[in-house]
């Protein structure tokens, strides 16, 4: 499942369904079922009220640096 910045740059509005994709993201990830990876850069650390900030709050950290975050449960 892809996911993207809640508004469209093409139409300046929210994207129809966003809320609920990411919440469908959070909860494969928090069941195990799906890993996020993201390159990330400062920005992103620097925002919290970033996007990919509010997606990832609180889920299970696998790997985590200044450019990558890999989010989900770590296999055994």
């Amino acid at each position: 499942m892809r996911c993207w910045a809640p508004v469209d740059p093409s139409s300046n509005q929210i994207r129809p369904g966003y809320n609920e994709t990411m919440q469908r993201i959070r909860e494969q990830v928090i069941a195990g079922d799906s890993v996020l990876v993201f390159g990330v850069s400062a920005w992103v650390e620097n925002d919290p009220g970033h996007w990919i900030r509010q997606l990832t709050e609180d889920l299970p950290v696998i790997y985590q640096d200044s450019s990558e975050w890999v989010l989900g449960i770590k296999e055994n």
